[in-house]
């Protein structure tokens, strides 16, 4: 409902400045192991009908984004309950005092694991939204000073687990700007969490950090370093130091290098609240919303090329989790990513992706190797009609007897856009 809100909020007063394009597809889609199961595998034809939509708006007044990726399965041999599927981003920015009061309300509606350990067949996936507004307030101080509080009311929807939660988020920033390209800043954030099932510890969170931020002609960093405090309801108190530091560097005008890390305590809701998006590597990185507070530890570097018939993306990455409730969940994961596309005509493009990831989990000494492989070969056979065909392969290999499988994918469709 609350992405429907924004829809209609971006559209109902289309302005000079307001681009909007879509895509309406079908395509037909062939699993020979649609449950990623060891042994009794089972095969399925998907009948999908899908859209795409982009709307951006920029103005004095107000921004509006809307990025929307919905696509409807039919499972033909019914294995699975047909079901809605895809991604929905959505934000509005208000103006009502330029470069002073800004309130700004987002959606983000996800699909993501429920058990990170278990297959990531439909039956393992389950909708989450993510709805929040609320007030930015920027007082300038001085000529290079400026105090900055942010206020949010979030509130995250599970479509099966209940981990439904209201949280009031807010922050207190102070910048100051010690030369045209650097400034240092001092941050607090609040955050309080109320879970729907009492079975789910409701808890005050507490972050406050220094942070360092430069911008070059080829490099823009930011570096934080604190802590937080975790302060459950009838549980144990949480707290523990906090490190972040993101780095981007333009290698040349065709090439980029970005690096990301941190050391810090987190749990899923805190994740869709600040980032919006849990569906990132969703049957790769075994992200899943949980109500339990872990300390994660990752390292992401990833590289990008843009060429006028080729552009190539790899990131390699690792992470550490510790749960504090959930030991069970404990794991460490390696991987990579890796992207090409190329146009040898231009009418045709083909893109090879292939993800790898290996999981060793602490407490069972279960080790996962997870990877997915595909090919995807697209030609325009118009001005706005498009056939794409994609042939992907999805495996793992599991130390942990049944949970390993294979499964080969093959699609064909058809794509209208505008």
């Amino acid at each position: 409902m609350s992405t429907l809100v924004l829809c209609v909020m971006a559209t109902v007063n289309p302005a000079l400045a307001a681009t909007s394009k879509y895509t309406l597809g079908y395509r037909l889609e062939y699993s020979d192991n649609i449950r990623l199961s060891e042994t009794n595998t089972e095969s399925e034809l998907i009948s999908i009908p899908s859209i795409d939509y982009d709307f951006q708006h920029r103005s004095a007044s107000w921004d509006g984004t809307i990025l929307a990726q919905l696509q409807y399965q039919d499972y033909v041999d019914n294995t699975f309950d047909d079901r809605w599927a895809g991604v929905v981003d959505a934000a509005l920015l208000w103006y009502l005092q330029p470069q002073r009061l800004t309130w700004i309300t987002t959606n983000y509606f996800r699909q993501v694991l429920i058990a990170s350990r278990q297959a990531a067949n439909p039956a393992n996936q389950q909708l989450v939204n993510t709805f929040s507004t609320g007030p930015d307030l920027t007082l300038r101080l001085s000529a290079v000073d400026e105090l900055r509080t942010e206020v949010r009311g979030v509130d995250i929807y599970e479509e099966q687990t209940d981990n439904d939660s209201q949280r009031l988020r807010g922050a207190v920033r102070w910048q100051h700007l010690t030369s045209p390209v650097t400034t240092w800043s001092l941050n607090y954030e609040y955050e309080d969490t109320d879970y729907d099932s009492p079975s789910n510890i409701d808890f005050i969170r507490h972050d406050y950090f220094v942070r360092y931020a430069a911008r070059g002609a080829r490099t823009f960093m930011t570096a934080d370093i604190g802590g937080t405090d975790i302060r459950r309801l009838n549980a144990p108190d949480t707290n523990g130091s906090l490190a972040r530091i993101t780095l981007n560097y333009r290698l040349s005008r065709i090439a980029d290098l970005a690096l990301a890390a941190h050391d810090l305590l987190t749990e899923g809701g805190y994740v869709a609240a600040t980032q919006g998006d849990l569906a990132e590597l969703a049957t790769l990185a075994g992200n899943f919303v949980s109500p339990d507070i872990y300390r994660e530890r990752l390292v992401d570097l990833a590289y990008t090329r843009r060429g006028p018939t080729n552009n190539i993306a790899a990131s390699f990455y690792g992470y550490d989790r510790g749960y504090r409730i959930d030991r069970s969940q404990d794991r460490r994961a390696a991987g990579v990513r890796f992207q090409v596309d190329y146009d040898p005509a231009p009418i045709i493009r083909l893109t090879l992706s292939a993800n790898y990831r290996r999981t060793r989990y602490d407490s069972t000494e279960r080790e996962d190797q997870d990877s997915v492989v595909s090919f995807l070969y697209q030609h325009r056979l118009g001005t706005t009609l498009y056939l794409n065909t994609e042939l992907r392969r999805t495996e793992r290999d599991s130390t942990a007897a049944g949970f390993s499988y294979l499964e080969n994918r093959v699609s064909l469709g058809l794509s209208y856009r505008r």
